[in-house]
């Protein structure tokens, strides 16, 4: 049973999406992160991000996601897109899934950090030591990457709700920036 971008399965615990976001308010000397509490990477740092809605491009569901999870107004012209992940990912039963995961770095925003149901409120993390331990596996690989300005493809194997990496592991591949802007949510 294939699932629609954003929909969350009714069969099971585990979310399905097939696009979502990935946002990181980062300056030149922090990325801010904060503790998932629901969903896939429970449990891990990470920043906030969720599915896209039919109506919206990536730009727009960054926005919408940090003001949901975190209560910062990001200004949309401050989103750069840094990568594109494949993250394959193999259920509790066995099915598989793919969802195309847009990361973004926010560079301004308004208002004030809270924390909210799914994830923790988001804190400083000096941006070139960033806690790649707290992070989900696969992350701690790539991510380092687009920290230090590189803007990457790449694709991961994961267990149940990300909780760990499959034998294939991860894989990137630097790309220009224009590479990432043509891939983009159907709207």
């Amino acid at each position: 049973m294939e699932m629609e971008a954003g929909k969350e399965s009714s069969v099971t615990e585990e979310k399905v999406l097939l696009e979502a976001v990935l946002v990181f308010p980062v300056t030149p000397e922090f990325v801010y992160l904060g503790d998932k509490k629901l969903h896939i990477g429970a449990g891990f740092l990470n920043g906030a991000g969720g599915g896209v809605e039919e109506s919206e491009d990536e730009f727009t569901a960054a926005v919408r996601e940090v003001q949901q999870e975190w209560g910062l107004t990001i200004d949309p012209a401050s989103l750069t897109k840094v990568a594109v992940i494949y993250s394959h990912t193999e259920k509790s039963d066995g099915r598989e899934f793919t969802c195309r995961v847009h990361v973004l770095f926010a560079h301004a925003w308004t208002g004030v950090s809270k924390e909210s149901e799914e994830m923790g409120e988001p804190l400083p993390f000096a941006r070139m030591r960033p806690p790649l331990e707290q992070m989900m596996p696969g992350d701690r690989e790539w991510f380092p990457q687009v920290l230090a300005g590189k803007t990457l493809i790449v694709e991961v194997w994961r267990g149940p709700k990300q909780q760990t990496l499959l034998e294939k592991g991860v894989v990137w591949r630097e790309v220009p920036p224009i590479e990432l802007l043509r891939l983009h949510p159907k709207v």
